[in-house]
């Protein structure tokens, strides 16, 4: 286990986090210390799963309460979530240039992953001309390409094809990483399930 999956795995806890969108509030005094591996996220829709997800990746501060770390969320996580959209009028190769400049980013790893998901064609098309699938696949490629403790999905396989659902398990499942995600389509197993 690296250092940074220790560090997170005995220091990352939530105390009494509220977060407010005007008057409504989505997350109630919600309380976890995280101490599996592989921790699903669960919660009727607008439960605020994915505001759960965006706080633990330091996307988003939480109105009241703490998340405590070790080491600053930035550094640890990587998320994947359709509610973080990359400038579309860039390519793929464009974007994945700015990860590989402003993050800690593997390309090695990134071109094995879109070489066993049939991406290469895409590398040179613009963010805003590809599907709904396709989009999601970089998301989640991007994420697992960075170099982290946690890997963060959220809901990874939405509208992929069966046929990637399958390699997509495939690679999350081989990853070491701890993994926060949300899956409705419960494709993931998971060692602990936390209701928001």
């Amino acid at each position: 286990m690296n250092t940074l999956t220790e560090v997170f795995n005995s220091m990352l806890e939530c105390t009494s986090l509220v977060k407010r969108y005007g008057q409504q509030e989505v997350i109630k005094l919600f309380n976890h210390r995280f101490s599996a591996r592989i921790t699903k996220v669960t919660g009727a829709n607008g439960s605020g799963k994915s505001t759960l997800l965006r706080m633990l990746a330091g996307l988003e501060l939480p109105d009241e309460g703490q998340i405590h770390s070790a080491v600053p969320l930035s550094e640890l996580v990587s998320l994947s979530s359709d509610s973080i959209i990359p400038p579309e009028f860039l390519t793929i190769a464009e974007i994945t240039s700015l990860f590989e400049r402003y993050s800690s980013f593997n390309l090695n790893y990134y071109h094995q992953l879109i070489e066993q998901l049939n991406l290469k064609e895409f590398e040179y098309k613009k963010f805003v001309n590809l599907s709904t699938g396709t989009k999601k696949k970089f998301s989640v490629i991007w994420a697992l390409s960075q170099k982290s403790g946690v890997l963060i999905l959220d809901e990874p396989f939405a509208s992929l094809d069966q046929d990637s659902h399958v390699t997509v398990k495939n690679i999350i499942e081989a990853d070491s990483r701890i993994l926060i995600f949300v899956d409705h389509e419960n494709i993931l197993e998971f060692d602990e399930s936390i209701n928001v």
